[in-house]
């Protein structure tokens, strides 16, 4: 009975402090967005020693850019571990990121790997593109084009740019494939489409803009290697034949 009437208090507890947790994050927020970092970092800093995963984040975020604070890697693996423990996909992807980069702890692409994987298991587009490619390039794991296939195409089926970008390479070189040019100009097109969805009207009529004025100037080497593909392959055996 006692068990469950301090399990009903926490609950009430953990409830209540929601809002006020919530109102303070956003506190550091608009700290933020107002470019007082040093008053974001101290309002995350006293949400993250209470267990907040989003001020852990935002605090390991503030020690990889020394917006606030003094940059240190090992700091913001520190803030990123805290709340991937707490099965945060996005503390997940952050720790995997600084394994791989050897950001504030040593390089290590089979743990980036480990913890990749869990926040690609947990539907994170950025960690499923990522895994994909340690896949591919075989860093942390044995080398699978198939299984590497699988996760990019995860991550592309998601809108993810960069995935479609890849897996238009891929279906342009036939790499893990069959090669397919219409296949790699599908994906292409999706991920310049992607990429366009971030820009402002501005932005995409001066690139169109660009786009139309722009003419190639290839090299008298670059010139004469097309006219030679244009020549037809030799027929060896007419050729020994006409002897």
């Amino acid at each position: 009975m006692f068990r469950a009437l301090f399990a009903t208090l926490l609950l009430t507890l953990c409830l209540l402090a929601l809002p006020a947790r919530a109102a303070q994050y956003k506190d550091g927020r608009a700290a933020y967005d107002r470019k007082d970092f040093k008053e974001a970092a101290r309002i995350w800093r006293e949400l993250a020693d209470k267990g907040d995963v989003d001020a852990e984040l935002a605090l390991g975020t503030l020690y990889g850019y020394g917006l606030g604070v003094k940059e240190d890697y090992t700091q913001s693996f520190h803030w990123f571990s805290k709340a991937a423990e707490q099965k945060s996909s996005r503390g997940q992807f952050a720790v995997c990121e600084q394994y791989g980069m050897g950001f504030g702890v040593k390089e290590d692409y089979t743990k980036a790997m480990k913890w990749c994987r869990m926040a690609a298991d947990q539907g994170l587009g950025d960690a499923q593109l990522l895994v994909g490619q340690l896949y591919f390039t075989g860093k942390g794991v044995k080398r699978d084009w198939p299984t590497a296939l699988q996760w990019i195409r995860k991550a592309a089926d998601q809108g993810n740019g960069r995935a479609q970008f890849l897996l238009g390479y891929l279906y342009q070189k036939g790499y893990a494939v069959k090669k397919s040019d219409a296949d790699a100009y599908f994906w292409y097109s999706l991920g310049l489409k992607s990429s366009a969805s971030h820009m402002t009207m501005e932005e995409k009529d001066a690139m169109n803009k660009r786009i139309k004025d722009w003419k190639p100037a290839p090299t008298s080497t670059t010139l004469d290697w097309e006219q030679k593909k244009l020549v037809p392959p030799v027929d060896t055996k007419e050729s020994a034949s006409t002897k």
